[in-house]
Order: structure tokens, then C-alpha cells, then sequence
């Protein structure tokens, strides 16, 4: 078990974002614990308790229970995080538990690290010399297709993508299951192609 204190940076609905706090080397990942407590003791500050539901979770994040209203940014915290089981059935049990109600598997850090995978796609298949970084991912999505680098199938889902991290990254959009789901599958599908076409 490993607890430390940390001051929140930024709380975005069931995103919790802890600024400068490496949470995967502190055990953070699929079947661990975490614990949130109010470091100063105070009674009406309820702890906020919670199975990490997926490897990919950069920030803390779990949509049932939601975080108690007193956590927000500029607030310190106690973070007690315990290790995964060390039996993978008992893991994968305690998870399955957790699934459905903590399905805020994609997250702002999530988005940001695939929307980066896409731009280095975008970067091969413009090749040297011909690399348009200068502009934005979605005029560079349609001069690829337009040139048949990219089928139009696949072009849409880039599009997804760099949609769903620009809202998240700018206007604060926290994504259902079904979008967390849509966009998964769509970055899935692209990386795919990817490793046949380039």
C-alpha cells in the first residue's frame, strides 16, 4: 500500500487530476484500490473509494461513486492506493465488479497520447520533405485522403479521434461509455491499418 498527499490540479466531473503525480509508479493501474481521504480529518468530507477499472487511466477517475463534492482544484489530498491482487482471477473478478459503473475509460491524457500515435501516422505517410506539421491534424487528415493515401473510412475515424481530444482538451467534455467506447474502436481501427498500410 502506498499513500502520499498531493494537491489537485483540476477536477473535470469524475476526472480527478492530480498535476505532477506519476500515478503508475505508485501502483496505479486495473484492480488497484484507491482511497481519497481529506488529510486534515474533517467528518463531512466523505473519502472517495474506487477499483481502477482500466490500465489506460492517467488521471483518477470513476463515474459511480462520482468524487465527493469537496474535491476540487486547490484542494490537498490523501491518495491510498493499494496493489492489484496478486492472483489474476481474483483481479479480474474485482474488476468486473467495477466495469460498468467506471467506464470513464478514456480520459484527457488518453486522448492527447492517441491523437500523438495519429499525428506520427500522419508524419509517415506524408513522408520526408513532404510533412505538412505546420497545419492542423484535420487538413492534413483530408489532403492525404484527397490524394488516396488514406481511404475515406479511415480518414473519418482520424477525424474522431482529433475531435474527441479537442473537445476534451478544450472544452472540457467528459466522454459517455458509448464515446469512450466509439473513440477506442476508432483509434483500434486506424492502428490496424496502420500496421498493413505504411
Amino acid at each position: 500500500m502506498i499513500i502520499v498527499e498531493h494537491t489537485v490540479s483540476h477536477r473535470n466531473g469524475a476526472q480527478v487530476m492530480v498535476a505532477g503525480l506519476k500515478l503508475a509508479q505508485l501502483g496505479y493501474r486495473r484492480g488497484a484500490r484507491v482511497i481519497l481521504r481529506d488529510p486534515t480529518g474533517r467528518s463531512e468530507n466523505p473519502p472517495w473509494e474506487f477499483v481502477v477499472a482500466n490500465d489506460e487511466h492517467a488521471t483518477l477517475v470513476c463515474r459511480d461513486p462520482l468524487p465527493p463534492d469537496w474535491i476540487v482544484k486547490g484542494v490537498r489530498v490523501s491518495i491510498e492506493i493499494s496493489e492489484p491482487l496478486s492472483m489474476p482471477i481474483a483481479v479480474e473478478s474485482i474488476t468486473l465488479q467495477y466495469e460498468d459503473s467506471c467506464r470513464e475509460d478514456v480520459t484527457i491524457a488518453t486522448l492527447s497520447e492517441w491523437r500523438r500515435d495519429l499525428v506520427q501516422i500522419l508524419a509517415r505517410l506524408e513522408g520526408d520533405g513532404g510533412q505538412d506539421s505546420y497545419r492542423g491534424v484535420a487538413t492534413r487528415i483530408d489532403s492525404l485522403s484527397k490524394a488516396g493515401r488514406v481511404p475515406r473510412d479511415i480518414a473519418a475515424l482520424m477525424r474522431v479521434v482529433s475531435e474527441m481530444r479537442n473537445a476534451a482538451e478544450y472544452e472540457a467534455k467528459v466522454l459517455t461509455k458509448a464515446e469512450s467506447d466509439a473513440v477506442a474502436n476508432a483509434r483500434l481501427a486506424i492502428v490496424n491499418w496502420a500496421k498493413e498500410n505504411i
